[in-house]
């Protein structure tokens, strides 16, 4: 299944929400470099998927992107990997969201 990610599309690809804050990144998932020359795939063309860690001393809930999923995001499983969306060189929004104003 081929993805149509690129382009100037911001997509929210972190959002993690506990009782006192929601930070949530949002940027493009594809860096241009790196869909030209086809990294981070198998050689059938499908992506290999990251290792994401989310560390916070509050209990949280979190939701990663996934272009596979319906809603484009799943919730966040330790352990589990991911579509791999964060890259170096990459230019993203960082917003972070008091709960109790």
């Amino acid at each position: 299944m081929g993805l149509h990610l690129s382009g100037h599309r911001q997509y929210e690809l972190l959002l993690v929400e506990t009782k006192e804050f929601v930070f949530t990144i949002k940027g493009r998932p594809i860096h241009p470099t790196v869909d030209a020359l086809n990294l981070h795939r198998t050689n059938a063309g499908q992506w290999v998927k990251a290792e994401l860690i989310i560390s916070c001393n509050d209990d949280f809930e979190a939701w990663v992107f996934d272009p596979y999923e319906e809603g484009e995001s799943r919730l966040y499983v330790p352990g589990d990997r991911y579509f791999p969306c964060f890259y170096e060189n990459q230019t993203y929004e960082v917003i972070f969201a008091n709960q109790n104003p």
